[in-house]
């Protein structure tokens, strides 16, 4: 029989009865999950249950009031477990992280850990370090350490008990230790180590994890271990039914987020579980699958002398959102990224352009337009004359201006729908022109689409054009499919 064991120990520290001993030494299992309050009786179960080869094992101490001077399992002793998990106070785990570094060649990840549990990582190293030379061990002279910044808070170290050469390196067997910060307990920090004797991840461990995880742990394994990524997104999706994300330039670009779920009393409302926007490290980019998350909101803003990075658009191509509101600098790195970009069906588009630079080429692919439920313009008049042309050909439009628009802007609009009419000739019908605007319909359509209801509704609005020349003025243009 395959099976799975998991056992949760009272926490008024009863041992567990001597039946339950005697059912587990008849279980040969491949995945153990324990969460325990004595480690006594978790280190008598490990000892008592059998394993298959490549098994894995994780331990959630909740333990508290005394420090265990030993681990709770020594692991040389599993010699067919692949890997062993370990969860709790920074406390309690000391014992089993020195045990987790006695190894040949040993690589310790740590993510997202705070100065503190970073301090902690480093005492337990140095303990580790000081007992080796007290114990004389001939080969921690030839031994070394390896500090590899992975950036965004991830470090590799790398430790190696005995010299060798390339030839022998690569035939060692490399013990991996994923400590990752988990946040804070009544007070205390908290750690989640995942200790490894190979690098085969059982998928069932990573089930019997993830629901005890909270979003930042479970994307802390996503980074860890890509390879699972779908599978530990269907518990992320349990947490987070919606994602807000924001592209913005500091130092470097950067991708931050928030999360929340629907709101069930009001429809389309989304009830984030944080006020402010939470920054992605970059490590996890590539590792989260964006394609399956419902992204709600998408804010890019970029200045007029920075470049969107090419991880940039990877991380852009599996987005599909509802709402984008895209600041840009440069034209073409515009158009790219609103060909690169997804959306849902009906979305609402907000671009702003920051560039008065001319362009040959529509920044939007404007077929795209009869899908979009209300698009928002901003920009240089010199540099959308493309875009309201396209915006025009619809089979019936409606075009409207405030009366407050200067009057360059309104003789541009005028000249540049008299272009239009007269580009299409025969092919469309002028209804209405004035100074209340221009009703338009495609010939052939017939009577019936005016009444029908659906209709594109192009609205300009006043726009900030105090003390600017004729060349440099901006418009407002709001763009509107109405069915």
């Amino acid at each position: 029989m395959d099976t799975s064991v998991r056992s949760r120990f009272q926490k008024n520290c009863c041992p567990l009865a001597e039946e339950v001993h005697d059912l587990l030494a008849k279980v040969t299992t491949s995945s153990l999950f324990m969460e325990f309050s004595t480690r006594l009786e978790a280190r008598r179960v490990v000892r008592t249950v059998r394993f298959r080869r490549g098994s894995s094992i994780f331990f959630q101490d909740v333990s508290r009031g005394y420090t265990d001077k030993e681990p709770i399992v020594h692991l040389r002793e599993l010699a067919k477990v692949g890997r062993v998990g370990y969860m709790g106070r920074m406390v309690m785990l000391e014992k089993d992280l020195l045990e987790a570094l006695h190894g040949d060649f040993v690589a310790l990840i740590t993510q997202q850990l705070s100065s503190r549990q970073s301090a902690w990582v480093e005492k337990v190293l140095e303990t580790h370090y000081r007992a080796m030379e007290a114990n004389q061990d001939p080969g921690l002279s030839s031994g070394y350490l390896c500090d590899i910044h992975l950036g965004s808070g991830t470090t590799k170290l790398m430790y190696m008990k005995h010299a060798c050469d390339a030839r022998a390196c690569s035939g060692c067997q490399e013990q991996t230790i994923n400590v990752t910060g988990i946040g804070y307990g009544r007070g205390e920090l908290q750690k989640f180590i995942f200790s490894a004797t190979s690098e085969n991840m059982n998928a069932d461990i990573i089930s019997i994890l993830c629901p005890h995880l909270d979003l930042k742990c479970l994307f802390g394994l996503t980074a860890a271990y890509p390879q699972w990524s779908r599978l530990i997104f269907r518990h992320i999706t349990k947490k987070m039914p919606c994602v807000e994300l924001e592209v913005r330039k500091g130092v470097e670009w950067e991708l931050h987020w928030r999360v929340g779920k629907l709101n069930s009393d009001s429809f389309g409302n989304v009830e984030y579980y944080q006020d402010e926007m939470e920054k992605l490290p970059k490590s996890v980019w590539m590792y989260l699958p964006f394609d399956l998350m419902n992204i709600t909101k998408v804010v890019i803003i970029q200045d007029s002398l920075s470049s969107f990075p090419e991880e940039l658009y990877s991380v852009l191509a599996k987005i599909t959102t509802a709402v984008l509101y895209f600041e840009y600098g440069s034209v073409s790195e515009a158009r790219k990224i609103l060909q690169t970009i997804s959306f849902q069906s009906g979305p609402n588009v907000a671009i702003i352009g920051l560039s008065d630079e001319k362009d040959e080429e529509l920044i939007l692919p404007w077929d795209r337009l009869a899908n979009f439920s209300r698009l928002e313009r901003f920009g240089f008049m010199v540099s959308m004359s493309k875009e309201l042309l396209a915006a025009l050909d619809s089979d019936h439009t409606l075009l409207s201006m405030d009366h407050s628009l200067p009057v360059p802007v309104t003789c541009w609009v005028e000249k540049l729908v008299e272009a239009y009419l007269d580009r299409q000739g025969n092919q469309v019908r002028c209804l209405r022109r004035g100074a209340a605007g221009y009703e338009l319909v495609k010939a052939g359509k017939g009577d019936a689409i005016v009444h029908s209801g659906v209709r594109r509704h192009i609205h300009f609005h006043e726009y900030s054009n105090e003390n600017l020349m004729l060349n440099e003025l901006k418009i407002a243009i709001v763009v509107q499919n109405i069915q």
